[in-house]
């Protein structure tokens, strides 16, 4: 309870369990109170989060709320530029247009990235990702 920061990742599993919302609330309050900071995150709004109890709903609610959304196309294909940049792969923006059309999900963009250059390598033995690539060709 004398932490500068706490972080907890689903923090919604914590609802309909009285002990652990108890000790929760007073770990909460003594960070708080210290100056540190608390980060929550969850797949729901506080108000969304059953059988949370009220006193911790309305300190959730009391900071800052932020409502991340899977990205969009744009910023897929800026994510496997940048990741394929610091791996030094080599790609062509074609290819990343179409790796980000079809894959939607930010984690697995980086294992379609290292899967293609897997098959690249074993292929053509470069480092380079095409379209043709993406397409199996």
């Amino acid at each position: 309870r004398l932490l500068d920061l706490l972080i907890i990742d689903d923090v919604q599993f914590i609802a309909g369990k009285s002990y652990v919302q108890e000790e929760f609330y007073h770990t909460f309050n003594s960070i708080v109170q210290g100056g540190g900071q608390i980060i929550l995150i969850s797949d729901r709004q506080p108000r969304e989060i059953k059988e949370l109890e009220d006193r911790l709903r309305s300190r959730f609610s009391g900071g800052l709320i932020l409502d991340i959304q899977k990205p969009d196309f744009e910023l897929r294909t800026a994510i496997l530029l940048i990741k394929a940049e610091e791996r030094h792969i080599e790609i062509d923006i074609d290819a990343a247009k179409e790796i980000a059309e079809k894959v939607t999900d930010s984690r697995e963009l980086e294992g379609t990235l290292l899967r293609l250059l897997s098959i690249s390598l074993m292929q053509s033995q470069s480092n380079k990702i095409t379209v043709e690539t993406t397409r199996g060709e």
